[in-house]
C-alpha cells in the first residue's frame, strides 16, 4: 500500500475513541440536564400554585368566602381538572392544581390549601406535591433529606 491511500480514512481505534469520548459526555450532560428540566417543572408548579392563590384572594374579596371548585375561577367548565400550565386545561402540563381545607379547625370557607400534585408521566421523588395555604405557607410532601429540603424550599 502506498502512504496516499493509507491516510485517505480513520482507523477504527480512531472511530472507536471518538465514540467513547462522546459517551462519557453524554453520561455526565444528561443526567444535568434532567435535573434542569425537573426544576423547570418545579417552577411551573410553584408559579401555578401564586397564580391560582391570586385567584382565590380575588375571588374572596368579592365574595368574601373561598369556593371548593377553583376550575370556573380560571375559565373552565365547573369541576374541570386545573393544571399548571398557560393553559389550564392542558392535560400535558407537569401538575395537577387542587383546593382543600388546610386543617379541619379551618374551613374551606375561611382557608384554603393548593396542592399541586405531579401529572404523569411527570414524577417527582424529591419533593412530591407542591402545596401553599391561605395563610402563605409553601411546602412540599416528601420529608427527604436536608438536600432534598434545599432542592424543594421556595
Amino acid at each position: 500500500m502506498t502512504k496516499a491511500m493509507r491516510s485517505a480514512g480513520f482507523t477504527l481505534i480512531e472511530l472507536m475513541t471518538v465514540v467513547v469520548v462522546i459517551a462519557i459526555l453524554v453520561a455526565v450532560a444528561y443526567p444535568s440536564y434532567q435535573d434542569h428540566v425537573r426544576k423547570g417543572k418545579r417552577a411551573e408548579g410553584r408559579a401555578a400554585l401564586l397564580r391560582i392563590a391570586q385567584v382565590l384572594e380575588r375571588n374572596y374579596t368579592d365574595r368574601n368566602t373561598y369556593v371548593t371548585d377553583i376550575a370556573p375561577l380560571v375559565g373552565l367548565a365547573a369541576n374541570a381538572a386545573v393544571y399548571s400550565g398557560e393553559n389550564p386545561a392542558d392535560t400535558t402540563s407537569s401538575y395537577r392544581v387542587t383546593v382543600t381545607a388546610p386543617t379541619a379547625g379551618c374551613p374551606l370557607a375561611s382557608c384554603f390549601q393548593l396542592v399541586a400534585t405531579p401529572n404523569a408521566p411527570f414524577a417527582d421523588a424529591d419533593c412530591g406535591n407542591l402545596t401553599l395555604t391561605s395563610t402563605g405557607q409553601r411546602g412540599w410532601s416528601t420529608s427527604g433529606t436536608p438536600s432534598t429540603a434545599a432542592l424543594c424550599k421556595w
